[in-house]
């Protein structure tokens, strides 16, 4: 069987099922090749410098019991057990020098391996691990001397050479590893950062406002952040509403809330970053009275240069922020900010196009829609809607009698009469001087009712004034060109039949 190893390619064999897997535990993989490598080179060591004959056997089986008991600690499952329950392996290690020690008295043979136990316990078991082991060690080392009674010539005197010197080399290993742990988490920390903070940047490229929110929320989410949200002060600055909360009760987001003395306030006040140690103690809002928020980051909303609010970001329980998570919480309001900003131009663009377009629809006398409008009115026709067109009788008469100004009020009610008397999704446009285009959506046989009470309604106006009108329902399988055709066709008809009346065409 083969497989590839981390998808790099390489193709690997399998191991044999025989064979023990590795120990979870990277310490324990350490101690257990101590284990199995110091007897291994005993044995081999007792090959050229044979130990007494009485003692041999004895010799030989402990180092070979060395061995195995450093593959029962390869094979054990130490990740599922505390870190410093290895240290019983140093017991072990100990326990096997001073028997081998009173066994077969060497008296510089075994103290290279007391230096070897401190170096694995500095590496494994952190700092001050092989001060605490100091004495056990002594006592492992000077107790086969004593028993035999036989101790030799400075043996026990290295005792203050052998242990102390084991315990400096751990001690100097166990800093360096602490230093090497803290800038790994450090980096680890960095990289989390920047990684959330780049995550945002390529989700708030959009021009919607929610998704910006969203998106930094989620930002913030990674950085561990438990719950956040942004407020946005009111236009008066006595209150804020509250947008994009992520881990809040949805009734936060309800309606506005008061400004004094809540944590927006804070940052509007000094017009910069603010971290408090307990959010929960500060909490004014009765949905957030429930709630148990810890360390809290509040920072400024930037937009177009104007403090529009805060991003507030916590964390459950006392949580210390290093600079980092501050610089990539500012990062992330500045982003959310600039992102905030383009979505309010756009917005503002989009607001003027559709003025725009709106005001080259709109006939300005009358207020209805002109030509143009007419023309894309006839464009949405659809099979069922009618066509009417009207035309105000004898409207040169009103201009030649009381004048142009008022020929151009009677106009003008006129367009707002008609707005106010359609039906609903009906419309109406100017179509020139006097005459007006009606859309009268899915009307039917209806058009009829519908435009005899526009007529009847504008003759008890009073306005002076009464108006003519022909209509036709669009049919299939005809043009709107054609449609409009037979209306005005009817037009003609409405007004040779004495004009103040519909006819259909």
């Amino acid at each position: 069987m083969s497989f590839d190893r981390g998808g790099s390619g390489r193709v690997g064999r399998a191991m044999p099922a025989w064979v023990p897997r590795a120990p979870a535990s990277p310490a324990a993989r350490q101690s257990a090749m101590i284990f199995m490598g110091c007897g291994a080179l005993l044995l081999a060591g007792n090959v050229f410098v044979p130990p007494d004959p009485a003692v041999a056997l004895v010799v030989e089986l402990m180092n070979l019991g060395a061995m195995l008991f450093g593959l029962l600690v390869w094979v054990l499952p130490w990740h599922r057990w505390h870190p410093r329950l290895l240290l019983v392996t140093v017991l072990a290690a100990f326990i096997l020098i001073a028997v081998a020690e009173w066994v077969h008295p060497s008296p510089y043979k075994f103290g290279v391996f007391f230096v070897v136990i401190f170096g694995w316990a500095g590496l494994s078991q952190g700092r001050y691990a092989c001060v605490a082991l100091a004495p056990l060690a002594a006592v492992a080392y000077v107790a086969p001397r004593l028993i035999t009674g036989n101790p030799g010539p400075g043996a026990i005197a290295s005792t203050l050479t052998v242990i102390p010197v084991g315990v400096l080399i751990g001690e100097i290993i166990a800093a360096k590893v602490a230093q090497l742990t803290a800038a790994r988490s450090e980096s680890e920390h960095r990289a989390n950062l920047l990684h959330a903070v780049f995550s945002a940047s390529r989700g708030i490229s959009t021009l919607d406002r929610s998704a910006v929110l969203r998106a930094v929320s989620h930002a913030l989410g990674e950085l561990g952040f438990a719950a956040s949200s942004f407020t946005f002060l009111t236009p008066d600055g006595t209150r804020y509403r509250v947008e994009g909360a992520r881990g809040l009760p949805a009734a936060y987001e309800r309606g506005t809330h008061l400004l004094e003395g809540t944590l927006t306030a804070q940052v509007c006040q000094q017009r910069a970053t603010v971290v408090i140690d307990d959010y929960s103690a500060q909490i004014a809002h009765p949905a957030l009275q429930s709630e148990r928020f810890g360390a809290t980051i509040a920072t400024p909303l930037w937009v177009a240069g104007e403090l529009v609010g805060a991003m507030v970001a916590s964390k459950p329980g006392r949580a210390t922020f290093g600079a980092e998570d501050l610089e990539a919480c500012e990062l992330l309001a500045a982003q959310a900010g600039r992102a905030l900003e383009n979505v309010r131009t756009f917005q503002a663009e989009v607001a003027v196009r559709r003025q725009l377009s709106a005001d080259s629809r709109q006939d300005a006398l009358t207020g209805i829609g002109n030509r143009r409008h007419a023309m894309s009115l006839l464009e949405s026709l659809r099979i069922g809607d009618a066509i009417a067109l009207i035309d105000l009788d004898h409207f040169k008469a009103v201009n030649d009698t009381l004048g142009h100004a008022a020929g151009d009020a009677v106009l003008a009610e006129f367009g707002t009469f008609l707005k106010r008397t359609l039906r609903d999704g009906d419309d109406v446009a100017r179509y020139g001087g006097e005459e007006f285009l009606l859309l009268l959506r899915n009307a039917g046989d209806e058009a009829a009712t519908v435009l005899e009470r526009l007529t009847g309604d504008w003759r008890r106006l009073g306005g002076g004034t009464t108006f003519s009108t022909g209509y036709a329902v669009h049919a299939r399988g005809a043009e709107p060109a054609q449609t409009l055709a037979f209306a005005d066709d009817a037009l003609y008809a409405a007004k040779a039949a004495g004009r103040d009346c519909v006819r259909a065409g």
